[in-house]
């Protein structure tokens, strides 16, 4: 392919494509310009996040590790056409989606790692990168990263292998996985060009036009709008007796600040509006999970109530497991608090209705 500039149709001039140098062109050029891995023809709307650049693992480095509005975790990995042969980097990136999903089984750890990595390289929090991004709310933005727990927990991952050129016989083998087995791999070709002091990048996704043949599992991202009594009907089917009575009264505390989430999960969040109009300082799962969002409050009055809030916590026995409030994103099975409910909900009031 070729592109012809002119100007009001003079001086017409022929661009012929040029060839990348580096593959960290190609990674650095993808997390500053997401929108360039055409993901809406995936499904249209839909948009990609790159949260960090090598992200580690128990096998290397993921070049790049995004999320889209879904909560589907997309591992990218970058090859130039210049490397021997291509066909490995399908064995190269499905790898990586393994040791992802072996390195982070705990979900708590993958978050806390995203965090680390926004705060580096985004100067932000989590929660506030992937609100500012996808214009979501906060309750909206808990719902995402649950979703993708959730994804990593059963290795639900979307593999994009980019390249500045994809041979024939690298986009046959995409076919072949696509249509034959439950992953998905894309491939996206990036034809280069320059023109004077611009760059032409114009990107092809392959793989999302595959019909599988095999049955894949329920997608972990269905949502439903949950309320009472279908939170606590799912609650029921997952914890003991004592536990969803435990979750009752926390329920019951925080009905007046509560807000229903959407998602696959029963969720709701709890925002108290003299503090932090627009962020939860806490989100209760259907599961049990109790999770502090306290990373999210970061200035003024909010900030010094998430400290003194973690504080308190921290001194309740049992609830801190020796490495819980060592994290930015806390997140407490129900057999560690629901024994201290009535301890844990004191603690709450009394430290939300003080002076700061």
């Amino acid at each position: 392919m070729s592109i012809i500039i002119s100007e009001k149709g003079m001086n017409a001039r022929k661009l012929e494509p040029t060839s990348i140098a580096q593959e960290d062109y190609l990674q650095a050029y993808i997390k500053n310009n997401p929108h360039a891995i055409p993901i809406d023809e995936i499904k249209e709307d839909l948009r990609l996040l790159v949260l960090a650049r090598e992200f580690p693992t128990r096998s290397g480095p993921i070049d790049a590790l995004g999320v889209d509005q879904d909560g589907n975790i997309y591992v990218i990995e970058t090859k130039l056409a210049k490397n021997p042969d291509k066909r490995y980097v399908l064995a190269q990136v499905l790898d990586y989606g393994a040791a992802l999903w072996r390195t982070y089984e705990n979900g708590d750890e993958f978050v806390e790692r995203l965090e680390r990595s926004v705060a580096e390289t985004f100067h932000s929090t989590l929660g506030d990168k992937i609100g500012d991004f996808f214009s979501k709310e906060f309750e909206d933005v808990t719902a995402l990263i649950q979703t993708a727990r959730q994804n990593l927990s059963a290795g639900d991952f979307r593999f994009v292998v980019l390249m500045d050129r994809l041979e024939d016989r690298l986009k046959n083998l995409i076919t072949f996985v696509n249509r034959n087995s439950q992953f998905t791999i894309y491939g996206v070709e990036m034809e280069f060009y320059k023109f004077d002091r611009f760059e032409i990048l114009i990107p092809k996704l392959f793989g999302a036009e595959v019909t599988k043949e095999v049955s894949a599992p329920k997608a972990t991202g269905a949502k439903q709008q949950w309320d009472e009594a279908s939170f606590f009907a799912k609650a029921e089917q997952e914890l003991s007796a004592i536990e969803v009575a435990s979750l009752r009264k926390l329920y019951e505390f925080s009905l007046p600040s509560l807000k229903w989430n959407t998602n696959q999960t029963g969720t709701f969040s709890v925002k108290f509006s003299h503090i932090d109009p627009k962020k939860a300082f806490y989100t209760v799962y259907s599961t049990g999970v109790l999770e502090l969002n306290l990373s999210w409050h970061e200035e003024g009055n909010a900030a010094v109530v998430a400290n003194i809030l973690r504080e308190e916590l921290k001194k309740l026995p049992d609830l801190d497991n020796g490495k819980n409030f060592k994290m930015q994103h806390v997140s407490v099975q129900a057999k560690d608090w629901s024994p201290q409910v009535d301890k844990i909900v004191e603690v709450i009031r009394n430290v939300t209705q003080m002076k700061v």
